[in-house]
């Protein structure tokens, strides 16, 4: 009685185990064609997010740059900066992801996705 007890207990683990493997392996990518690839916003205004970059993501929300990204979902926040930097809206020669990072952290817009390599 005790080994089928000892069985369906180590039968239970490996379940949990296994299920636990299966959802965090997986990975949920946002599908950018389904919203156009466009960003809601002018990105020419996001030039005003340019001193952000100046004094980092823990700096106080810069306006007028976070008055343009607050209303947009957090997907479209990302979006909207990408396309403004890879547009050089904000400056040439930038690093993406660092850039993207700090104007969404300063703005509290912060999401953990990469720019879509197709906009």
């Amino acid at each position: 009685m005790a080994s089928n007890k000892n069985v369906t207990s180590a039968s239970f683990f490996f379940f949990l185990l296994l299920l636990f493997t299966t959802v965090n392996s997986t990975t949920v990518v946002p599908s950018w064609h389904a919203a156009g690839d466009q960003c809601p916003i002018d990105t020419q205004q996001l030039a005003a997010c340019a001193p952000v970059l100046a004094t980092g993501p823990k700096g106080k929300p810069q306006q007028p740059c976070c008055h343009f990204l607050a209303p947009l979902a957090k997907i479209d926040a990302l979006l909207c900066v990408c396309i403004a930097l890879k547009n050089n809206v904000l400056g040439s020669n930038l690093d993406i992801p660092l850039s993207v990072r700090i104007i969404l952290k300063n703005c509290r817009q912060w999401i953990s996705l990469p720019c879509p390599d197709d906009i």
